[in-house]
């Protein structure tokens, strides 16, 4: 039980329509996001009990009427091609004229830039990669006077260093090193998988 909000087809136009349906009211709302069908319907199921104000009704929004409604739903129409899209960020443009608009930029010399790298890395993708590496060493550590194994929190290593944390909140950095550590090992890893994230 709840609302739930996706898009659907208009029934007028065939279009992309916005729709909201509310199963505790059996109420929907559908609005499409064609700029020139503008039609919307609203059924307010029993809320019409409960409320005798809650609109019901279908037609035709006005232009400006369409626009605010865009934006309180969280849509935009894109400046340049004027699809209708949900909003991720502030831009005028649509996913697809944003990323046209950072390669012409790119391409005409601009280079890459935070703003149009932030473009073009937008909505893409994203991958995980594990890498493993076979390297196993061991190393011999003494503790300082008065600490045992019991009063580790934690030992953490990076590029054959070592420190101890304990657990009274004292650490030792970079503590001691690890015997015979061989950093060719890291080169190349032995596997590498990747997949979506």
């Amino acid at each position: 039980m709840g609302t739930s909000s996706g898009e659907s087809n208009c029934e007028i136009c065939g279009g992309k329509s916005f729709l909201v349906e509310d199963t505790h009211y059996n109420s929907t709302e559908e609005h499409c996001l064609n700029e020139n069908c503008r039609y919307y319907n609203v059924d307010s199921g029993s809320l019409k009990k409960e409320n005798p104000n809650a609109f019901d009704g279908v037609g035709v929004e006005t232009p400006e009427g369409w626009k605010n409604m865009l934006e309180n739903i969280g849509y935009k129409k894109c400046e340049k091609c004027g699809i209708v899209e949900g909003k991720c960020d502030d831009s005028p443009f649509c996913e697809e004229c944003e990323d046209k608009e950072s390669e012409l930029n790119i391409s005409e010399g601009e280079g890459i830039t935070p703003t149009n790298l932030k473009l073009k890395m937008r909505n893409k993708m994203e991958i995980r990669i594990d890498t493993k590496y076979e390297v196993w060493n061991m190393t011999k550590v003494k503790l300082p006077s008065g600490k045992t194994l019991d009063d580790i929190k934690d030992v953490s290593m990076k590029w054959g260093e070592g420190s101890i944390e304990f657990k009274d909140g004292t650490t030792l950095e970079d503590y001691f090193k690890e015997d015979e550590i061989h950093h060719e090992e890291f080169k190349k890893p032995k596997e590498l998988t990747f997949e979506e994230a």
